[in-house]
């Protein structure tokens, strides 16, 4: 039997005799607050998504076809442990139980019921688009607009006991990526009874695993780190009848194949959508501008992140971590962990090959001659890098900066071969500057240090603000006083700044027009004079004077509305979109958690609420705290049971 005690904010605490058992209620629970998004999961692994969203659906579904992952999804199931594959199958009954009871809230007729291998395509088809394979797309396309929902990164911080005013290691974790919608994260906390485990944190849909959270033995983050884990290879095809390339001097014909499917606009209106691709012996090929272009994505088929993250919970130290990470690797993502022995631990898990021409993989691709060039040195050679328990004794882990996380230069890794690139970007920085100030880190420290938006100048994500003193004011007459704004502003990005309000505006019309996120620094274009006058007219349309950061920057569901502060790249991050002359955000903060174990102390916040459903009070009654750096303290599992009501399943 299973118990959901429910709090008052509505987060699920399941208690279970059996794994088993408590992931049927998991399954149960995340039904009753976002149906909608599991069900969006499932239908895209059937290609079906897009016949009731007419936004990025319909390419997932295309995805899902040209990367065949019902193939893949089939070839993991014989490996998947029978231990995790079981709790798949009780993953789906409680899913199916759902549907059964609720069929009012069910998409599509013929969804139900799902199998285990339904599951495995969902899960598998989230792990191939969180590795950033929009960007080959966009890149190959000439279309920067192209775009999937992703994950986009983390601020992870981790303090050694000597760094701690109570002598205990600490973490903070704050995912940047999607607030809502497909990627969105859900709040759970389960005690299981046998085996004796109890488990608090985060997990995706569709998922049952805690993916970022704590097992009270150890407690563990990750962030992106965008490694290049595809490769684009050019085919020189005959244009004759039958098509063909040649490699190692064989011809090797590739055929037509015609994906037919359609996407309802505006959820009404029936859209037919027609796309054509090859086939060959080698892998999928799709023509984009004239060219043949096969992209390989060797993750495809090797690993599942989702049963990794089951066997991270399972971790009661920072060894055990380590040594899972070796076994194992999850293969896009950095970690870092904490444990009750007051280690502190990170790894960067990429299995990222170490190309001689980064350029030509976005620019002129690899031309394919022989077989010999298309590789799978993800899983051919040892590059796992790590540091436990740095000198400086703390870690810093924000996307896109990988190595230099601590101040020391040495990073311990088995083989340095693979080693990609020893980026600092202006969070990572940012952090540490704030790490170092302090000589002594308590819990409200940290939650602090997760709510700074101070941005660190004068470069912002590739605009080069120096260039502003180097203008002559008088040339820009209708711009001069925007121009002295941005030149006086001090990089903080608080509610009432009006240079954060000037930037926002300004980096949305940018971000749509120049910008363009590469780690090839010959791609990347620093923004000078031209670009910035031409989006500082732009944003002259919508910026009034004396506006700021909270006249113009919101975040919102349903009726709900309040002012947020943050930037793309300060650490309390906001990435808005723009409507109406307004910025709402969508991306930034998917949530706060700060704790240590030894004490117990749990403190967590999330950017709306537990549930989707907008008559529920639950879908909005964090977003107050949240905006305010306010914190819940998660309690032991008894509290709930005894100051709760519970319904079992």
């Amino acid at each position: 039997m299973t118990k959901i005690y429910r709090d008052n904010f509505g987060i699920p605490h399941i208690e279970a005799n059996k794994y088993s058992e408590a992931v049927y209620g998991i399954a149960y629970a995340h039904c009753e607050d976002d149906f909608y998004t599991i069900q969006q999961w499932l239908l895209a692994s059937r290609k079906q998504s897009g016949h009731i969203d007419d936004w990025d659906a319909p390419y997932i579904d295309f995805i899902c076809e040209f990367l065949e992952i019902k193939k893949y999804a089939n070839s993991l199931k014989k490996n998947i442990s029978a231990e995790y594959l079981d709790l798949i199958q009780s993953y789906c009954s409680g899913i199916n139980e759902y549907a059964k009871e609720h069929p009012k809230e069910v998409l599509k007729g013929n969804l139900f019921p799902i199998s285990d291998i339904d599951i495995i395509k969902a899960q598998h088809l989230m792990e191939i688009l969180g590795i950033q394979l929009d960007k080959p797309y966009s890149y190959i396309s000439n279309n920067r607009k192209i775009e999937i929902p992703k994950r986009q990164g983390s601020n992870i911080i981790a303090i050694t006991k000597s760094k701690s005013e109570n002598n205990i290691a600490q973490i903070a974790i704050n995912p940047h990526q999607q607030m809502e919608g497909l990627f969105s994260f859900y709040e759970v906390h389960v005690k299981i009874k046998q085996p004796n485990i109890e488990l608090y944190g985060f997990i995706l849909p569709c998922t049952f695993t805690i993916f970022m959270g704590t097992n009270f033995k150890t407690a563990w983050g990750f962030t992106a780190n965008y490694p290049e884990m595809y490769d684009v290879y050019k085919l020189n095809v005959s244009r004759l009848r039958d098509k063909y390339f040649t490699i190692d001097g064989h011809k090797e014909k590739i055929t037509p194949q015609y994906y037919k499917n359609y996407t309802k606009l505006y959820g009404k209106f029936p859209f037919p959508i027609l796309k054509k691709y090859y086939k060959s012996k080698l892998g999928n090929i799709l023509k984009i501008n004239g060219e043949y272009l096969l992209i390989k994505i060797p993750l495809l088929g090797k690993t599942l992140g989702s049963e990794i993250n089951f066997e991270l919970a399972k971790c009661t130290s920072n060894s055990e971590i380590k040594r899972l990470c070796f076994d194992k690797r999850y293969g896009y993502l950095n970690l870092v962990s904490i444990d009750t022995k007051d280690n502190i631990l990170f790894i960067h898990n990429a299995l990222e090959q170490q190309k001689e021409d980064n350029d030509t993989h976005y620019q002129n691709f690899i031309e394919l001659t022989s077989n010999k060039q298309i590789t799978n040195q993800f899983y051919d050679f040892e590059n796992l890098i790590y540091k436990e328990n740095p000198k400086c004794d703390f870690v810093v882990s924000s996307n896109q900066s990988p190595f230099k996380v601590t101040d020391e230069e040495v990073i311990q890794s088995s083989n340095h071969k693979g080693l990609l690139y020893f980026n600092e970007n202006s969070r990572s920085l940012r952090l540490k500057a704030l790490i170092k100030d302090k000589e002594k880190f308590n819990i409200e420290d940290l939650k602090q240090v997760l709510f700074d938006t101070k941005v660190i100048k004068p470069i912002i994500r590739n605009v080069d603000f120096s260039a502003l003193f180097s203008l002559n004011e008088q040339e820009y007459p209708k711009l001069s006083h925007l121009i002295s704004i941005l030149k006086n502003w001090d990089g903080n990005a608080d509610l009432n700044s009006e240079g954060a309000a000037l930037f926002s505006l300004f980096y949305h019309h940018y971000k749509e027009k120049y910008y363009v996120s590469s780690k090839n620094p010959d791609v990347i274009q620093i923004a000078g004079i031209k670009e910035i006058i031409n989006c500082l007219s732009w944003t002259s349309k919508y910026y009034k004077p004396k506006m700021t950061l909270k006249d113009i920057q919101f975040i919102k569901r349903g009726n709900i509305t309040f002012p947020i502060n943050g930037i793309p790249d300060s650490v309390n991050s906001v990435r808005p979109y723009f409507e109406k002359g307004k910025l709402y955000a969508e991306e930034g903060g998917a949530f706060r958690l700060v704790m240590n174990l030894k004490d117990r102390q749990i403190f967590v916040c999330h950017p709306f609420g537990s549930s989707t459903n907008l008559d529920d009070d639950n879908s909005t009654n964090q977003m107050e705290l949240f905006v305010n750096n306010q914190y819940r303290e998660i309690k032991d599992f008894d509290f709930y049971k005894k100051n709760f009501k519970y319904y079992t399943l």
